[in-house]
């Protein structure tokens, strides 16, 4: 991120964030939150990102959902369609 910004990207990151210290002076932009269920707070915290951003420059947003690390307790099927977060039915 520090590379764009350097030149001229608006940056931002919308998620977790599951390193070190967030490094919050190469970010224009950043939520960071922990916990579950957050996938609406992802929605709509990189919307308020896309309303907001200059849009005389470009940009960079990184999304990082909790919901890929959904549990799913069914060894034999990984891919359980009972689970809320993959059931798009």
């Amino acid at each position: 991120p520090g590379a764009l910004r350097n030149n001229g990207y608006h940056i931002g990151h919308v998620g977790k964030w599951q390193l070190a210290n967030f490094p919050s002076q190469k970010y224009d932009y950043s939520r960071l939150y922990y916990g579950n269920d957050l996938t609406k707070k992802n929605e709509k915290d990189a919307i308020e990102f896309l309303k907001g951003r200059p849009r005389s420059k470009p940009f960079c947003l990184t999304v990082a959902f909790f919901a890929t690390h959904a549990e799913d307790q069914d060894p034999v099927n990984p891919w359980n369609t009972n689970l809320k977060v993959w059931n798009f039915t």
